[in-house]
């Protein structure tokens, strides 16, 4: 993002906080800059002494008065296109069950950030973000104070599921990882994370089909392999190999390349970490050797037409449109998509034929990074700090809720006889309706149904895990596997303050020249525009953030 543009984000900001004083639900304290920093102390944060937490109190209304009074939440949720709803199954739940009213719109993704800032300028916040995320610029928005905090007492109140929901992975997860990693340094946690079951769940991906036209009996094993691959099948078929697009930064691009280098998947949000494949400590990892390299195999690909040319502004029904023609042949996905990447294409491509495999491929010979799922998932959730203590309350009975086994049945199956029949004491999805690995069907969520709970849930249908069980014994118990794990952090309010700043210009400016790089205006190869980039970024304050980093890094303890 220009200067310009984050000056004005800026103005935006200082506006709704003077609405915020002047409407008198202002809230003051000391700014955050990113997870386990400090973060203002919004008046309206945790549960009053007059709304006591409801984790063992019964969900039906008939029972009891608890949801007497019916109450509304205004969410921003993160959706191209809305669905469309046949049935609204779940509207009907929440209604019956807590007497609550979802009043839903939605943001691409590549505009949520500027969306928030001007909801929030003009004082027309939701109550409820369904998805935030730092490299949108959520530590910012708490910063600003746009999110209500919570104490660990106060969330497992609300929430009581929050400390058995990782146990699948790790029995102390919760406590031990999740909570500090998140927290503030005021002890309070802003955006609330929704849980992975499972270590991981991606792999590389082909086209079988491709592969035989082209003669190409392997998967690549190290990045120039990569290259080549990608090169055959262009010239060959004329198709283009790699399809992908800007999700709010071209950071997340690169970053399923840059697996091969050592480099996490969720590059956008860690400038510090230890490579897994290396051993090299980066304190901000875009001015290294490293990333240069993943940024040359970027202009690589997109120079020699490898990748879709619109990949930094194509929408996802374009990108969707232009892999039904049969571009795309190799990619990083989950692998129980197969059936569904198959019937995008075979209309164009009858005997299309996509495969997963077990080849990592890597830069170290005998060792490959993979991307390991954080406990939590990407996306979180925050409550606006205008929130009122009767929303959040609802709201977290729902989410307790849905982790319950009836909760749980709903948000994956929905209703019995309506959209699954239990056969032999199994739940099945009805046949008229389409699950990832049958795409054909009528799309369950036409009738709401779409993990709305805490829970990531996928796995949670039987037919998944299969895929999921060999996925763990091919990939994440192959010797030589490793992987990112991102460290806690703790930054002091005098650090947050200081630097929260400076690292929003280093990232702008990261992004504009990986753009640029990309784009082919300039090439990382060449010395003097690589040069330039760092030139730019020790302008901005880089070898300060750099130290700030390794301080930080140090003096948390932070896992390598």
């Amino acid at each position: 993002m220009k200067k310009s543009v984050r000056l004005l984000t800026a103005w935006a900001a200082i506006l709704m906080v003077l609405t915020l004083m002047l409407s008198g639900c202002a809230s003051s304290g000391t700014p955050s800059s990113s997870s386990g920093s400090a973060a203002p102390d919004n008046s309206s944060t945790g549960t009053s002494s007059g709304s006591a937490a409801t984790s063992g109190a019964s969900t039906d209304s008939g029972d009891s008065d608890q949801y007497a009074q019916e109450v509304t939440i205004e969410i921003l949720k993160r959706s191209d296109s809305p669905t469309e709803y046949v049935e609204h199954l779940r509207d009907d739940l929440i209604k019956e069950k807590f007497n609550m009213v979802w009043d839903e719109s939605y943001v691409a993704a590549s505009d949520y950030a500027t969306k928030v800032s001007t909801l929030y300028a003009a004082g027309k916040e939701p109550d409820l973000f369904w998805a935030v995320r730092p490299s949108w610029g959520s530590d910012e928005w708490t910063e600003a104070g746009y999110f209500r905090g919570f104490t660990y007492d106060e969330l497992i109140s609300l929430i009581p599921a929050y400390e058995t929901l990782w146990d699948i992975q790790n029995d102390t997860a919760w406590e031990d990882y999740i909570f500090p990693y998140l927290s503030y340094s005021d002890g309070k946690i802003y955006t609330l994370p929704t849980s992975r079951d499972t270590a991981g769940n991606m792999a590389y991906m082909y086209r079988q089909d491709v592969f035989d036209k082209c003669g190409i009996e392997s998967f690549p094993t190290n990045p120039e392999e990569f290259l080549d691959v990608c090169r055959t099948i262009k010239s060959t078929l004329g198709i283009t190999p790699l399809v992908d697009r800007n999700d709010n930064s071209q950071l997340f691009i690169i970053s399923k390349w840059g697996l091969m280098w050592g480099l996490p998947d969720m590059l956008p949000d860690m400038p510090a970490f230890k490579n897994p494949l290396t051993g090299e400590m980066y304190y901000y990892v875009y001015a290294s050797d490293t990333y240069r390299e993943v940024v040359k195999f970027a202009y690589d690909v997109c120079t020699e037409g490898l990748m879709y040319s619109e990949f930094a502004t194509a929408s996802s029904d374009q990108v969707k449109a232009y892999k039904a023609q049969g571009n795309l042949a190799l990619m990083y996905d989950y692998p129980t998509k197969i059936a569904e990447h198959n019937a995008l294409m075979v209309e164009a491509v009858p005997d299309v034929d996509w495969q997963w495999t077990d080849v990592v491929p890597s830069v170290v010979e005998g060792k490959f990074n993979i991307k390991k799922d954080n406990y939590h998932a990407a996306d979180m959730r925050a409550f606006a700090a205008s929130a009122t203590d009767e929303q959040v309350q609802r709201m977290c009975d729902f989410w307790n809720w849905s982790l319950t086994e009836e909760g749980m049945t709903f948000c994956m199956y929905g209703v019995e006889g309506v959209t699954y029949e239990v056969v032999d004491g199994k739940k099945l999805i009805k046949e008229e309706f389409a699950t990832p690995i049958k795409p054909t069907g009528t799309d369950l969520k036409t009738y709401q149904i779409n993990n709305e709970g805490l829970w990531r849930g996928m796995e949670y249908i039987e037919t998944y895990l299969p895929v999921l069980a060999e996925w763990n014994e091919k990939i994440l118990n192959k010797p030589g596997c490793v992987y990112v794990l991102p460290a806690v952090m703790k930054f002091t309010p005098e650090e947050t303050a200081e630097f929260t700043e400076t690292k929003t210009y280093l990232t702008d400016a990261v992004n504009k020249w990986l753009l640029q790089f990309m784009m082919g205006q300039k090439d990382p190869y060449n010395d003097a525009d690589w040069n330039a980039y760092i030139s730019e970024l020790e302008q901005l304050g880089l070898h300060d953030v750099e130290a700030l980093h390794k301080e930080v890094y140090e003096r948390t303890e932070s896992n390598p």
